[in-house]
């Protein structure tokens, strides 16, 4: 017959292995380094090709952008930028574990907001030695510490990484004198009754701040719903409108200058009103695939938007 005090002890000692499995797991997480791997993520053994579940299409496209897009093999599940073929492993809403078992990974990498990571994740990492990174991307240091980090985790060729930083740095250079573009209004999607502006501490906010651009809405969130008397009282001298165009629609890009006799399709209500960017014709289009993802695709918007609105700008002859 079991002895009383050796079962309790047996029954103390896994719940204190317990409470420690979870402690390691915040650590892992917060640190990158999970419990039992080794540098390159392996979970012990000779040093491996690191295999990537990336459930944010934003680090898919940055990683790509580095050279690493090869070595993802879990994607996001609304991730149309990535490779269809590529399983999706889950989404914000929750992870199919038995899809991330499938894949192997040796990272995770999320982008899961202020959220704890879910707890299940935690302890498979810990029991098959992966690496979970959680990212925050929602401005445009966010953006660029996310680039930094990805690349001191997996090291990229550094002639690609160098290429990439280069393309960062020229597009966020301030073109010396002073832009035409008066007051900037970033909205999103357009076309309809209301706005979604992008406000201060957007990563696009941050863009127009590097760029030396002045933003129509200085104060509030990063993202600001507004009807037409509020875009009205703001009175931009410019509006940019982002609306990506389907990521696996092959079509010809409408980005530029949108033409007076499509400001009603392209700003909706907007174009009726009397502010001083339609009145002017300063309303241009992105419909960029990659237009809102808080990745290295902002290199692209960074160089449309200097080249519009920059002090030599004059806008793109096409557009809608």
């Amino acid at each position: 017959m079991s002895n009383p005090p050796n079962a309790a002890r047996r029954t103390a000692l896994l719940l204190a292995g317990a409470g420690l499995l979870a402690v390691l797991f915040v650590l892992a997480a917060r640190w990158g380094s999970p419990i039992g791997s080794t540098r390159d993520g392996t979970g012990g053994g000779a040093a491996s090709e690191p295999r990537l579940v990336v459930l944010s299409p934003a680090l898919a496209q940055t990683l790509r952008d580095l050279g690493l897009g090869g070595r993802i093999v879990g994607r996001h599940g609304f991730d149309a930028w990535t490779d269809q073929a590529i399983p999706a492993c889950g989404d914000q809403g929750g992870i199919d574990y038995e899809a991330l078992l499938r894949a192997r990974p040796t990272h995770v990498l999320v982008e899961w907001g202020s959220r704890p990571l879910p707890e299940r994740l935690g302890v498979l990492a810990v029991q098959h030695g992966w690496t979970v990174r959680s990212f925050r991307l929602l401005s445009l240091e966010d953006v660029l510490s996310s680039v930094d980090e990805l690349a001191a985790l997996l090291r990229p060729d550094a002639a690609i990484e160098r290429a990439l930083r280069a393309r960062i740095d020229s597009a966020l250079s301030r073109t010396p004198g002073s832009p035409t573009s008066g007051r900037v209004l970033l909205i999103i999607g357009g076309g309809s009754e209301a706005a979604g502006v992008l406000g201060p501490g957007s990563c696009h906010a941050g863009i127009l701040d590097r760029l030396g651009l002045a933003p129509a809405l200085e104060s509030g969130s990063a993202f600001v719903s507004m009807d037409a008397e509020d875009v009205l009282r703001l009175a931009p001298d410019t509006i940019v409108v982002i609306r990506p165009r389907p990521a696996r629609i092959a079509s010809e890009s409408r980005s530029g200058r949108v033409r007076r006799e499509a400001m009603g399709e392209v700003l909706g209500r907007l174009a009726t009103l009397e502010l001083p960017a339609v009145r002017d014709g300063h309303v241009f289009l992105i419909d960029e695939p990659t237009g809102l993802l808080p990745c290295t695709a902002l290199i692209g918007i960074a160089d449309q938007l200097r080249g519009w609105l920059g002090p030599a700008g004059q806008g793109s002859p096409g557009g809608s």
